[in-house]
């Protein structure tokens, strides 16, 4: 059941809009480049979840390792290419004590929580807000063809997430049954998670790097700006630390705009550009030669990787 959901790009800026457009308030998406860089960690906290994007070896089957936790609210993957937005849910419908998910995601919540996990993977499906706002990043083409099924020389990416809930860190990936139970926690459930992540990255070849972390994070722009205020009603307003705090306002400002330009690329249809460029490339004979050389590059890119696959082997 995959008909009508696009591959989107695993991108905070796509993610935080995606967000934002589905109703979710005070919360963005920050890639991680490590959890173990505790003072940037520190200063992303509160983080709600983790989505954790890999590879994924289909050449295995998948063993069940999943427990029984009616408390973790989990949706069973039934969608292709939705595993990444889906992985989203999961996490901000385990996350409604601490975010304002809006009114579509609460009333999803309220609509799907009897519901069994591959039911509610099919609701997913068919909540034509959140598919709208996945869709809206589709690349655009004027050709139209048949959905192929992944083989195994196809490269297969899948999106899963982690949520820390009562005190217990769980995995949530839409290909099992129901969540999994990491371990526990205290008072940090980060480092927890960090080693969920580690094993799995263990399992690929040193050379596979293809590996990409977003958390789900507050977003403090609001009350950086209530701090703000508060200082300059106190009169506190030209301290070196209002200006600290005036920087970093405006640095997540024009992160969120450059964001919003990046989206719009996005979103822009290039096919007439590229076509009408082909059409002078040719009509000055230099479209023959490019496409020879691409044809050659092409080929010695798949005998890299045909090599590459066989080492991991």
């Amino acid at each position: 059941m995959s008909s009508g959901w696009c591959t989107v790009e695993s991108d905070p800026g796509v993610f935080s809009e995606l967000l934002s457009s589905v109703g979710v308030k005070g919360v963005y998406c920050e890639e991680i480049w490590s959890l173990e860089d505790r003072e940037s960690i520190e200063a992303l906290k509160p983080i709600y979840g983790l989505v954790f994007l890999f590879k994924y070896k289909t050449g295995e089957k998948p063993v069940d390792r999943s427990c029984q936790a009616p408390h973790v609210y989990f949706a069973k993957q039934v969608i292709n290419n939705a595993c990444g937005t889906q992985a989203l849910i999961n996490i901000l419908l385990n996350a409604t004590d601490q975010v304002d998910v809006g009114d579509q995601l609460k009333g999803f919540l309220e609509f799907t929580q009897a519901l069994d996990p591959e039911s509610r993977g099919e609701a997913i499906g068919s909540f034509d807000a959140i598919r709208e706002c996945h869709n809206s990043f589709a690349r655009h083409q004027n050709f139209s063809f048949e959905e192929q099924v992944a083989t195994a020389d196809d490269d297969v990416f899948h999106f899963i997430g982690y949520v820390p809930k009562d005190g217990m860190v769980y995995e949530l990936d839409g290909l099992q049954r129901g969540p999994i139970e990491v371990g526990k926690y205290s008072n940090d459930w980060i480092p927890v998670a960090n080693v969920a992540i580690q094993e799995r990255i263990a399992t690929y070849s040193q050379g596979e790097i293809r590996f990409n972390l977003l958390a789900l994070c507050a977003n403090p722009v609001e009350s950086l700006k209530q701090q703000l205020a508060e200082m300059q009603a106190a009169g506190n307003a030209d301290t070196e630390y209002a200006a600290q705090l005036r920087c970093k306002v405006e640095d997540l400002e024009e992160r969120r705009r450059k964001w919003s330009m990046e989206n719009a690329r996005r979103r822009h249809n290039y096919i007439p550009f590229i076509y009408h460029l082909l059409k002078l490339l040719a009509e000055k004979d230099k479209l023959k030669p490019l496409v020879e050389q691409a044809v050659i590059k092409t080929k010695a890119d798949k005998e890299k990787k045909a090599a590459k696959d066989k080492e991991d082997k």
